[in-house]
């Protein structure tokens, strides 16, 4: 699917219907933080000058007056796979809109991923592809490209010039640690839980190791553990991606541990959530969960109550998890190319240019010897027993 789109108020007027409805993985109750959105860290008003990958000695940057973007989307597959990405490209356009508002205008060429990459000159490059194929074409790639939802791809970085939204799944794994770190107790014990030896588990314990926590190892012994002989609180980790092994320690510790042992906490990454029709309902607030997710809406933000009454006016249906990355994606890069043009990495070289969106937040990081940026920026999210869910922290705070 190919053809160019001038943003304006009437854009969206003619967009086919979202194919999928919002899906809420458990019922919401309570106050939840409101986080402030998509607001972008103050620019400097002075722009460095640099050849291709340093910012020290860049040309001139003049913003463009409409920005040129290019947006690969994989237009074939199932049903299924289609309606998310349809989904995605449905909020992409709100995003452009809420761009116009702001004053930024945007031209926009659609190309179906399955299609080779057609020379063009353009400002900026969203791709989403697929893993396998984006890590083949985007070797020899001149062009800065983002990719908006593959994970665990941060390999990718080494070589390529890319920004990757999903972050990578270390720096998940070290935001979890900082925050066993931070509410550790003398007295407390943790547990790390593994069915096995996998490369996440042994990167969490040389992490765990690294910052002095002492921890023991428990496989599928976990029910034979006495665990009302903690003095303090019995804390758990689990990030090894096992699906029945996951239910299976998920319910215990949201029913017989808590027959043993009344402080307990649970700390995992949001993978947990994609084996939730395996545990019950209210399983992950009885293990009093701590989680570290690089998406997550908070329903009662003001701005999230916009988007979804936008979202419902133009495509008469709710929006999903990837109509709000779509109008992330949009607005967040977007607003940086309208500085920097083409030259729009040259935004993320600012300390990350950290923003807070929708479903995802942005900080940007290149290690030394890499030539791409991760985004870091995650969320910590609680569960207790009454259902609530809440947004106690991202790391932009």
């Amino acid at each position: 699917m190919k053809g160019k789109i001038i943003i304006s108020a009437l854009i969206l007027l003619a967009m086919t219907q979202a194919a999928c409805a919002q899906i809420r993985l458990f019922p919401r109750k309570g106050q939840q933080k409101v986080l402030d959105t998509l607001e972008m860290a103050a620019r400097d008003s002075v722009l460095p000058a640099a050849p291709a990958d340093s910012i020290s000695s860049a040309p001139v940057i003049v913003p463009p007056s409409v920005v040129r973007l290019k947006l690969r989307l994989p237009l074939g597959g199932s049903i299924e796979q289609k309606a998310g990405y349809m989904n995605f490209y449905e909020g992409f356009l709100l995003g452009l809109r809420q761009a116009s508002v702001e004053g930024v205008k945007a031209e926009v060429s659609v190309q179906d991923a399955a299609e080779p990459m057609q020379p063009g000159d353009y400002d900026l490059l969203i791709d989403a592809s697929p893993a396998q194929q984006l890590g083949r074409e985007i070797q020899g790639r001149e062009a800065w490209t983002v990719s908006p939802l593959e994970q665990d791809i941060e390999e990718l970085a080494d070589s390529c010039r890319v920004a990757l939204v999903a972050g990578s799944w270390e720096a998940r794994i070290c935001e979890l640690v900082r925050w066993i770190r931070e509410e550790w107790h003398w007295g407390d014990k943790l547990f790390v839980l593994s069915p096995g030896t996998d490369r996440k588990t042994e990167f969490l314990k040389a992490e765990l190791q690294h910052e002095g926590l002492t921890f023991t190892v428990l496989g599928t012994n976990y029910p034979q553990q006495n665990y009302n002989a903690v003095a303090g609180t019995a804390r758990f980790v689990l990030v090894a991606e096992d699906a029945g092994y996951t239910a299976s320690a998920v319910n215990f510790l949201s029913g017989p541990v808590k027959k043993e042992k009344a402080e307990t906490a649970f700390y995992c990454t949001s993978k947990v959530r994609s084996y939730a029709r395996r545990f019950e309902e209210d399983a992950l607030g009885n293990a009093n969960t701590r989680m570290v997710s690089s998406y997550y809406v908070d329903y009662d933000a003001p701005k999230v109550d916009e988007f979804i009454l936008d979202f419902r006016r133009y495509y008469h249906a709710e929006p999903n998890q990837f109509a709000f990355h779509g109008y992330d994606t949009a607005l967040y890069f977007v607003r940086l190319a309208s500085v920097y043009g083409a030259q729009w990495r040259l935004g993320l070289e600012k300390d990350g240019a950290p923003a807070q969106g929708l479903l995802t937040d942005f900080r940007f990081r290149r290690e030394k010897g890499e030539k791409g940026f991760v985004n870091t920026a995650f969320r910590r999210i609680t569960y207790d027993a009454n259902l609530n869910e809440t947004v106690v922290s991202t790391t932009l705070q």
